[in-house]
């Protein structure tokens, strides 16, 4: 009958014997290797040297920072529903939540640094497209991703003219808001087959995009800041304006005349026209 002899390690924790002095056991396994009864008993003992390693000793891991949100949204209900799925979201903080680009400019100079603003393209006082150019001109390292209700010929080219790394349509599922997130985070960018198709996109020189830019170059601020307040549904008088925009009467009769001479709108009702086809005002 063979005898199989084997030569085994007992290891314990804590060591039972000082100075990391653990027991030999040669142990006689009697019978064949297939079955019997084995008889262990102590023979020696030897001195093993080593470094044991502690108990529940893990490698710690760097906790990887929130992405820093803003998000600047005219609308309240829409504005708060972003916020809850940003901050539901593992890697993501909303620290920033704006009503339009002037409200985003005065807030984040408090805030600080942000590392993700989701904006909308349409709002009033700055709009997404101007509000984005503001950001990628004073934070290059702030990524932007541009909602609109419906991604128009030309819409996408202008907010990636304007620096948006997405473009996505506010109607979009749970899940695909958090892809992009995601890409957001990983990549910097979230491409869709349409972005794609605009990077060779030839703008429409008289879509409304492009005539609202033309008036903006056309008209000082002064002027278009008086344009906005002559075309509200109430018809305010002239003095009424000028009185809000803390001018002289005369001061905004020549703001009227500037624009009558570069437009060729010459009454409200013209201007009004004017200002639905340059994307101005919505009806």
């Amino acid at each position: 009958m063979p005898v199989v002899r084997l030569y085994l390690v007992l290891f314990h924790e804590p060591p039972p014997v000082q100075n990391n002095t653990y027991r030999l056991f040669r142990v006689h396994w009697v019978g064949s290797p297939s079955y019997g009864a084995a008889v262990a008993f102590a023979r020696q003992e030897v001195k093993y040297s080593f470094h044991p390693i502690k108990p529940n000793c893990q490698m710690k891991k760097t906790a990887t920072p929130r992405l820093r949100i803003a998000i600047v949204d005219d609308h309240v209900l829409l504005r708060e529903m972003l916020a809850t799925l940003c901050n539901n979201w593992v890697h993501g903080e909303v620290v920033l939540k704006a009503a339009d680009g002037v409200d985003y400019e005065e807030q984040v100079a408090k805030v600080g640094k942000i590392d993700l603003a989701i904006v909308d393209l349409r709002m009033p006082r700055r709009d997404g497209y101007a509000t984005m150019e503001w950001i990628r001109e004073y934070q290059p390292e702030t990524r932007m991703m541009a909602l609109s209700h419906a991604l128009e010929d030309g819409t996408v080219y202008h907010a990636m003219q304007s620096g948006a790394h997405a473009v996505v349509e506010k109607g979009i599922s749970h899940q695909e808001f958090i892809a992009c997130l995601e890409s957001m985070r990983t990549t910097g960018y979230y491409t869709t087959p349409l972005m794609m198709q605009q990077l060779t996109h030839v703008p429409d020189p008289n879509s409304p995009r492009a005539l609202r830019k033309k008036l903006e170059e056309t008209l000082c601020p002064r002027e278009m800041e008086y344009l906005k307040e002559y075309i509200k549904e109430e018809s305010p008088s002239r003095n009424k304006i000028a009185v809000k925009m803390k001018v002289k009467p005369s001061t905004a009769e020549s703001y009227r005349s500037n624009i009558s001479e570069k437009t060729g709108a010459r009454t409200r009702l013209g201007m009004f026209m004017m200002a639905v086809r340059f994307g101005l005002v919505k009806v």
